[in-house]
């Protein structure tokens, strides 16, 4: 039957962290600001399950974290959800396809998640307006991606350093 080849724990992690990443955003993400950085916590958390749990993952999961946030921000809705998909789906395949035991290669990684994804949202958003899409990347975008990681690396330091295992 397919009802018992269900793993029901991952699903209600699942719900519990897309729940956390909801009340991130609407409660604590203003408060978390350093001047005017922003944690860009849905990011992390695709990035962090496509890096620990595989493509399929990543995928699954940028797509209803993406689409959560789209919630939020209904002006482009679905394009969160289409570029965290992709993104959940490419860092999963780097987790495969390349050696991360670095706390620092995670970070880049992170990183350059973050850019990628500032860099084709503020495209559609922009109209591929070039000189306001640098802008943007250049001072918000940067700063934001060096906050991100550091956040990722203390996250993935924790958990390599006392063994922890999230399961979700």
């Amino acid at each position: 039957m397919f009802w018992k080849n269900i793993d029901y724990l991952k699903i209600v992690n699942g719900a519990l962290i897309l729940l956390l990443v909801v009340v991130f955003e609407s409660l604590f993400s203003n408060p978390l600001r350093l001047a005017n950085v922003k944690l860009d916590l849905p990011l992390l958390l695709v990035v962090y399950i496509a890096l620990t749990r595989g493509p399929k993952e990543g995928l699954i999961h940028g797509f209803l974290i993406g689409l959560l946030v789209d919630v939020l921000t209904p002006y482009f809705l679905g394009l969160n959800a289409l570029i965290k998909t992709i993104l959940g789906y490419l860092v999963g395949n780097f987790r495969e396809n390349l050696f991360l035991e670095s706390i620092y290669f995670k970070g880049l990684v992170i990183f350059l998640a973050l850019i990628f994804n500032d860099l084709v949202y503020y495209a559609v958003y922009s109209g591929v307006n070039l000189s306001a899409m640098l802008g943007v990347i250049f001072f918000s975008s940067v700063l934001s991606g060096i906050y991100t990681s550091g956040i990722g690396m203390l996250i993935f330091f924790i958990r390599e350093r006392f063994k922890l295992r999230i399961a979700f």
